[in-house]
């Protein structure tokens, strides 16, 4: 739903309109003093500002002038998930999804979620880039907890999902003949 075209709309409407995008997507109805404050919260929100309503079945999140419904995260008690992966297999995620190594061969990795503070060499690029910078022109930022790091053997992050791709893989790609690939089951679902 467009942020701007509903914050346009007198409040009573605009709360009407809201209630019917709910139904239509057969989510349950906040209650009238929690959509007006919501409401309110996005007349004053800034692109930092994690705005959210937060229901017994799911969360409304803003990003990039836009209200999503989204499935309530489960507890992150994976944070120090981390895995070395031989590639011989598809690896299932516990945060969902699965990473595989298409191809003839595939070189041993290991995989974990973000911690911070993390670098990439994008490909095609020289220099390092900071991870959490390009991932938020690209992806709203509850989805980006959900993104498998890819590290070669060297400590090198090779891939943070299929959003971004670095140079050091490009060579691991042609050295073993191979594409690394993230299937997310869960992509457009919150949309």
């Amino acid at each position: 739903l467009l942020v701007h075209p509903l914050l346009a709309l007198e409040q009573g409407l605009a709360s009407q309109v809201m209630r019917h995008w709910l139904a239509k997507h057969g989510q349950s109805m906040p209650g009238s003093a929690v959509l007006t404050e919501f409401l309110l919260q996005l007349g004053k929100q800034r692109p930092d500002n994690d705005t959210q309503l937060t229901s017994a079945d799911y969360v409304l999140r803003v990003w990039n002038n836009r209200i999503y419904i989204c499935e309530k995260n489960p507890a992150e008690q994976d944070a120090a998930y981390e895995m070395l992966w031989d590639g011989l297999h598809a690896l299932p995620l516990p945060r969902g999804g699965s990473l595989r190594w298409n191809g003839t061969a595939a070189p041993v990795t290991r995989v974990c979620y973000r911690r911070g503070g993390e670098k990439i060499q994008l490909a095609g690029r020289a220099q390092h880039h900071s991870v959490k910078k390009c991932l938020s022109v690209i992806l709203p930022p509850w989805q980006r907890a959900r993104l498998p790091f890819v590290y070669n053997e060297q400590g090198e992050l090779l891939a943070v999902g299929n959003c971004l791709l670095s140079e050091p893989l490009q060579r691991l790609q042609q050295q073993y003949s191979c594409t690394l690939t993230w299937q997310d089951e869960s992509e457009h679902r919150d949309e």
